[in-house]
């Protein structure tokens, strides 16, 4: 049961029955949980821009560390629990394994050292496209302001597809050179045979006067 599943009068009678002696310690502690939660998510009247913005940010900021700290547990339940690790694991979270893989991938890259947790993009996707970046590439992002928190998923895409881009275009100009070596080298050939042709009568010539 979620924390928002819980009224005030369900709560009270819990707290009853665990002081009557009906209901074990775990209970407390659960039900302290869920008014935590309750307490943290509920909404507070705003009375500024500022303060709806500064509520919002730290929400934010919350959502990035839990998905950090999601990652992190699938390390750890893989490196526990490798064989049970996608049935008994993976298939009974709320989210696919693509998601699974993805928050594990991020997770690896921050204890890595890859990326500093202050400058990870505050959610999942857009440091998963991170990650996939080779180390000059992510060099490439980091020079071009795009490895920040506030940094957006089609950013990283544009990105991505601009480094393509620049891939095909420098297999484009080596087929070019390729080319154009092919056919300077089939010139040299033809140049070094009549060479040797007009040598090869000009010691006739020679021959014939010596002669």
């Amino acid at each position: 049961m979620t924390a928002m599943a819980y009224s005030r009068r369900q709560l009270q009678k819990r707290r009853d029955d665990l002081e009557a002696g009906e209901a074990p310690a775990a209970a407390f502690a659960e039900m302290h949980d869920e008014r935590v939660a309750l307490v943290a998510n509920a909404l507070v009247p705003l009375r500024s821009a500022d303060q709806a913005v500064e509520h919002i940010a730290r929400l934010w900021k919350e959502a990035q560390d839990k998905f950090l700290a999601i990652g992190r547990y699938l390390v750890e339940a893989k490196r526990r629990f490798p064989k049970a690790y996608e049935r008994e694991v993976v298939d009974r979270l709320p989210f696919g394994r693509q998601v699974a893989y993805q928050l594990a991938t991020v997770a690896r890259a921050v204890d890595a050292g890859t990326f500093q947790s202050g400058e990870l993009p505050r959610t999942y996707s857009a440091a998963y496209l991170l990650t996939t970046l080779g180390d000059e590439a992510l060099d490439q992002a980091r020079q071009e302001g795009l490895v920040h928190p506030d940094v957006r998923r089609r950013e990283i895409e544009a990105f991505k597809k601009a480094l393509e881009r620049q891939r095909q275009e420098a297999l484009g100009r080596r087929a070019l050179l390729l080319q154009q070596q092919a056919a300077l080298k089939a010139r040299v050939a033809r140049l070094s045979e009549s060479l040797e042709q007009a040598i090869a009568e000009l010691k006739y010539v020679e021959k014939e006067l010596g002669g």
